[in-house]
């Protein structure tokens, strides 16, 4: 009898944190899943707004306006982030992305004498600014959703279950 009510005890025990680790694995699978979302909207804004950048130089070419050396150094920028964007190192992501924005600051300027030019250039230039608003509230969503989830798999019991199920802490995504 004793061997019985020892065999239900165990039983009950292994059920028990077998649930509590289902619901654990659950919860962090939420918090990651919100780090992918919001991971993929500011992915996308910096998408946009590289692209944005390509817009810029092509009306360049048109006029002759940027320094073919800082044209350069932008383009290649904008390729290097573009490479970023495919491998998905959001640490790459984020150097390349200041890397861009540094360089491509000597866009704002730039002298334009041709009335059309000036005009692309005043629309694309209020869209470089919205997708900086977006860029930088994307990017308060993602290191919230982050932070989040790098403290939940860290706590007490989150950290053994995270341990046995490869949950890994993410990186932050800094704009300075």
């Amino acid at each position: 009898m004793e061997k019985v009510k020892l065999l239900v005890v165990t039983i009950l025990g292994v059920l028990v944190v077998f649930l509590i680790s289902t619901s654990i694995v659950t919860n962090v699978s939420s918090l990651e899943q919100n780090v992918k979302i919001s991971r993929y909207t500011l992915c996308s804004n910096i998408k946009e707004y590289n692209e944005t950048i390509k817009q810029f130089l092509e009306i360049d070419n048109e006029y002759n306006n940027i320094d073919y050396y800082i044209s350069s150094d932008i383009n290649n920028k904008s390729i290097m982030l573009d490479e970023c964007m495919e491998e998905g190192d959001i640490e790459k992501i984020n150097n390349s992305f200041l890397s861009l924005v540094s360089s491509s600051n000597s866009l704002l300027t730039i002298n334009y004498n041709d009335t059309n030019e000036f005009f692309s250039f005043v629309i694309l230039r209020t869209k470089l600014s919205s997708l900086e608003t977006k860029i930088f509230i994307s990017q308060q969503i993602y290191n919230n959703a982050v932070r989040q989830y790098n403290e939940k798999i860290v706590s007490f019991p989150t950290a053994i279950v995270s341990l046995l199920y490869g949950f890994n802490t993410v990186p932050y995504f800094e704009i300075n």
